[in-house]
C-alpha cells in the first residue's frame, strides 16, 4: 500500500499507544451468522460483536468525483472457509454485504472511528489470495417505493 506523506505525517506525530483496528463483516441470507474479520493476530470483542483474527488487506474508496466508489480487499487463502463462503452465496444469487469498521485503540479504550456499507459483486481467487470488490449500493436504479404491490398486500387491486 502506498502512503502519501500527509498520513507519513500523521502517523508520525500521533501517540505511540493509539492502534487502528480494520474490521471487516461478511453478511449473507445464505449464511446463519455473518463472518466478522479483524486485521491482525487478536480477537477483537467489541460490544456483543466478536472479530476472528484474519489476514487482509484493502484499499477504501477514492474520495474524487469521477471515482467509481469501490472497496477491494484481498484476503489471505491460508484459511479458505471466509473465500469459499462468498464464493458460494454469489454462485447461489445470495447477496453478500461487505461492512468496514475502523477502530481506535488507545490506552484505556477502544473508539469507533468509521463504517461503510458496500454490496460484494465479484470474486476473484488466485493460489495466494482472493480478491473481493465491494461497491456502494446504487439507489438511482431502485425502484420507488420498495413495495410489492401484489392482491395479498393490497386486496383491493
Amino acid at each position: 500500500m502506498a502512503v502519501s506523506p500527509a498520513l507519513k505525517s500523521v502517523w508520525a506525530s500521533g501517540d505511540a499507544d493509539v492502534v487502528l483496528l480494520d474490521t471487516i463483516e461478511l453478511a449473507s441470507p445464505a449464511w446463519t451468522v455473518p463472518v466478522r474479520l479483524v486485521r491482525g493476530y487478536e480477537k477483537l470483542t467489541v460490544g456483543a460483536l466478536e472479530f476472528l483474527p484474519y489476514a487482509f488487506e484493502f484499499t477504501l474508496p477514492p474520495i474524487e468525483a469521477a471515482a467509481g466508489g469501490h472497496l477491494e480487499v484481498i484476503l489471505g487463502n491460508a484459511d479458505r472457509a471466509v473465500p469459499d463462503a462468498v464464493d458460494s452465496a454469489l454462485d447461489a444469487d445470495q447477496p453478500v454485504t461487505l461492512t468496514y469498521r475502523q477502530y481506535i485503540r488507545g490506552a484505556q479504550n477502544l473508539t469507533f472511528a468509521m463504517d461503510l456499507d458496500l454490496h460484494v459483486v465479484d470474486l476473484t481467487e488466485s493460489v495466494e489470495t482472493s480478491r473481493v470488490l465491494a461497491v456502494f449500493p446504487n439507489l438511482v436504479n431502485e425502484r420507488f417505493p420498495r413495495l410489492d404491490y401484489t392482491t395479498y398486500r393490497f386486496p383491493e387491486l
